[in-house]
C-alpha cells in the first residue's frame, strides 16, 4: 500500500468525466467557495463483501420494536424530560438492522417500518451546500458535560454514515430510485468540509488527517473513535453500489486517520478511550472498538488492523453480560470489589463437586490481575472469581471473532495440540503433531474456549482444529 495526498473530488456516476480530469465533475449543487483541503490517503484495497458479511447485518433476525420508544406513527423517537425528538442516528440504526431482519424473515412489516423511518428522515431533513444533512433538534452535554454542550440543531457524520448506509439498502431492497437520489444528497455531504455558520460533519486536521466528526462543533471537535469509523461505513456502501471513486477514496482517507491515530485511543492494560479530546473509558464502546478494527480488517484485509484489534482485547476483555459458567471442583479464593476496584471482601470456598452458575459478567479491574467472573448462583452467588482456563470460565464460545480473509498463523518447531469443541465448548477430540520445522497456516477465527484463547486453523495438518494461544505460536 502506498501514501499519497489526494484532494477530493467530486464525482457523479452519471456523468461523463470531463476532459482528462482537469475540472471537478459536479453534482448535488455547486463548488464552495472554500476550496477543499488534500489529507492522507493509503490506498487500502477495498472488497466487494457479500451481504451477509457487510456492517450491521446479523445472522439472525430480530425483534421488530425491541426497548425503544415510538411514536404515534410508530418511529423510534429520543426522550429528555417526557418530551419525544428525533434522533438520527437512533432512526437510521433502526432501519439498518430492520432490513437486516428483513433479509432473513421477509416479513413486510418490517418493511414497512423501515420505510416509515426513511420518511422521518428525509422529512426532517435540511440542505446545505447542495447535500441533504439530518439535524438533531435536541441540546446535549458531551460526556454530560454541561459546560461541553451541542446546541440544536447540531449534526453528526456518525448520522449522515448510518443514514446512507440505511438509504443504500434499502434502495437495494426495494429498488426505489427516491432512496438512491436520497443517497446521493447525503453522499454529497461527505464532500463539504468544515465552515462557519453551515451544517458540517468532515474536516481535515492540522497534521492532515481526514475525520467523520460524530460531535461537529467549534471549537474543538472530539474525533470520537466509534463515529468516525460509522460514518466511513456510508461511503463505503455507497461505493459498493455506484462505483464511486471518491467514495472509495473518503473511506480509504477516514481508515489512514484511523491507523494514524490508533496509539492515541489505545490505553495499553485497559480500556480504549473514547475519542482523542477527552479522556473517558467506557467499557462498551471498548468492544465497539475491537468489533470496528476487526471489520475493517474484512473489508480491506490490511493485518496491521486486525493486529490492532488483538491488541485491544489484550488490554481488556470485550463486554461480556450474562453467561452460563462452569466451576469445576476445588480450592477458590472469591473476593468483592467496590466501584474502584480495590478489594472490600475475600472468602475461600471449596467445592466437593463440579457447579454450573450463571454469570452476569466478565470483567477486569485496576491493580488486579487476570480477568473475573461475577457468580450470581450457587456457592459462591455475588462473589467473584478469576476466570481460570479449565476450571473457572463461561460455557460455549466468547470473545468469537472471524477472520475474512483468514489470517496466517506462523507455528515455530515442536509438539502442538489441536482440539475440536462441540457447540457449548467442549472438547470433542484432539490432535498432537510435531513440527520439524518453523511452519505457516491460516486462520479463520478466534475466540475464547473454556477460558483460553483459541486460534481455528484452516491449512496444514491442523486444518479444522483450534490451537491454544501460547509460546510457539503467532497470529
Amino acid at each position: 500500500m502506498n501514501n499519497d495526498q489526494i484532494a477530493p473530488r467530486r464525482f457523479h456516476r452519471r456523468a461523463a468525466l470531463t476532459m482528462l480530469g482537469l475540472a471537478p465533475v459536479l453534482w448535488g449543487g455547486s463548488l464552495s467557495a472554500h476550496a477543499a483541503p488534500s489529507y492522507h490517503r493509503t490506498a487500502y484495497n477495498v472488497r466487494q463483501l457479500p451481504t451477509e458479511l457487510l456492517p450491521y447485518n446479523s445472522p439472525t433476525p430480530g425483534p421488530l420494536d425491541g426497548h425503544l420508544t415510538y411514536d404515534g406513527e410508530g418511529v423510534a423517537v429520543f426522550v429528555i424530560d417526557g418530551r419525544q425528538y428525533n434522533h438520527p442516528v437512533m432512526q437510521a440504526e433502526f432501519m439498518l438492522s430492520r432490513l437486516s431482519s428483513y433479509r432473513h424473515n421477509q416479513d413486510p412489516e418490517y418493511l414497512a417500518r423501515v420505510e416509515k423511518h426513511a420518511q422521518r428522515l428525509m422529512e426532517t431533513s435540511v440542505t446545505s451546500r447542495g447535500a441533504m444533512y439530518l439535524p438533531y433538534p435536541f441540546d446535549w452535554a458531551l460526556h454530560y458535560d454541561k459546560t461541553d454542550m451541542m446546541l440544536a440543531p447540531w449534526y453528526s457524520a456518525m448520522a449522515q454514515g448510518q443514514a446512507l448506509s440505511a438509504f443504500v439498502r434499502l434502495f437495494e431492497v426495494t429498488g426505489k430510485q427516491e432512496y438512491l437520489t436520497t443517497a446521493d444528497s447525503l453522499f454529497a455531504s461527505f464532500h463539504n468540509h468544515k465552515q462557519r455558520g453551515v451544517p458540517w460533519t468532515v474536516y481535515v486536521d492540522d497534521g492532515g488527517y481526514l475525520w467523520f466528526e460524530e460531535w461537529a462543533k467549534d471549537p474543538g471537535p472530539d474525533r470520537a473513535f466509534n463515529g468516525h469509523v460509522y460514518a466511513a461505513f456510508g461511503p463505503y456502501d455507497y461505493y459498493r453500489i455506484t462505483g464511486d471513486v471518491t467514495a472509495r477514496e473518503l473511506f480509504q482517507g477516514g481508515v489512514t486517520a484511523v491507523e494514524a491515530h490508533l496509539s492515541r485511543i489505545r490505553n495499553p492494560g485497559w480500556i480504549s478511550w473514547y475519542c482523542l479530546k477527552h479522556r473517558y473509558d467506557y467499557g462498551i464502546y471498548h468492544k465497539f472498538h475491537v468489533d470496528l478494527l476487526y471489520m475493517l480488517y474484512r473489508i480491506t484485509g490490511a493485518p496491521s488492523l486486525a493486529a490492532s484489534a488483538d491488541r485491544f482485547l489484550e488490554d481488556f476483555p470485550a463486554w461480556q453480560i450474562g453467561g452460563t459458567g462452569n466451576l469445576s471442583a476445588g480450592r477458590y479464593e472469591a473476593c468483592k470489589f467496590d466501584a474502584n476496584g480495590t478489594v472490600t471482601e475475600i472468602k475461600e470456598f471449596n467445592l466437593s463437586a463440579a457447579e454450573q452458575v450463571k454469570v452476569s459478567r466478565r470483567w477486569k479491574f485496576e491493580g488486579q490481575t487476570g480477568i473475573w467472573l461475577l457468580i450470581d448462583t450457587g456457592t459462591v452467588a455475588g462473589f467473584w472469581i478469576q476466570e481460570t482456563p479449565g476450571k473457572a470460565f463461561i460455557k460455549r464460545y466468547i470473545e468469537d471473532y472471524k477472520f475474512d480473509p483468514p489470517r496466517f498463523i506462523q507455528f515455530e518447531k515442536g509438539t502442538y495440540v489441536g482440539r475440536r469443541f462441540d457447540s457449548l465448548g467442549a472438547p470433542v477430540s484432539t490432535k498432537r503433531f510435531t513440527l520439524a520445522g518453523d511452519s505457516t497456516a491460516r486462520t479463520d477465527r478466534r475466540a475464547v474456549i473454556s477460558g483460553a484463547l483459541y486460534f481455528h486453523v484452516v491449512a496444514g495438518v491442523f486444518h479444522d482444529y483450534w490451537i491454544p494461544a501460547q509460546p510457539g505460536v503467532d497470529v
